[in-house]
């Protein structure tokens, strides 16, 4: 995704939303209806279709945030957050997250008959061929089972299994 990208704008949004002495700013604000609507269509678009089964987010997290994901940890994604259906596509995926060192595989079990299933936005995409699915903003994750991390490039990366809540 390029830098102008809506995704990125949507998701600092909802990420300042967190902080305490949150004030929104010009562009938070112009991003509200957006955000109203982006949620809407897919909690409601009949037309997108659930994903049911694993699917891969990378992302980039401090040690102390990576620490939290304990096995049996619950914990609700706040923001629209995509993935991919395949593990390579998600390592390719550009990691705007918090700022950490630790480059995190999250595989996600959708098996669970939840509203919050991602969804699939894969024919909406510019980049098409990474298959993305989008979860809703408030998406309810369980850490699953312990996961190793692979040794890629001399570094240990750790993965994270996880699993979609049910209603």
């Amino acid at each position: 995704m390029d830098e102008n990208s809506v995704f990125m704008h949507l998701n600092r949004a909802f990420r300042r939303q967190r902080k305490t002495d949150y004030r929104p700013t010009g562009d938070d604000l112009a991003m509200g209806p957006f955000c109203v609507m982006f949620q809407i269509v897919l909690l409601f678009w009949r037309e997108l279709r659930c994903e049911s089964k694993t699917t891969y987010r990378k992302m980039k997290l401090a040690k102390n945030d990576l620490d939290q994901y304990t096995v049996g940890a619950r914990f609700v994604w706040q923001f629209v957050v995509s993935s991919a259906v395949t593990e390579e596509s998600a390592r390719q995926f550009p990691s705007r997250g918090s700022s950490g060192g630790n480059e995190v595989i999250f595989f996600i079990d959708n098996s669970a008959l939840s509203k919050w299933r991602p969804r699939n936005i894969e024919n909406l995409s510019v980049f098409s061929n990474e298959r993305e699915r989008a979860y809703p903003a408030g998406a309810k994750i369980s850490r699953d089972r312990k996961k190793y991390g692979r040794r890629r490039s001399g570094l240990c990366e750790p993965d994270v299994a996880a699993k979609l809540n049910a209603n």
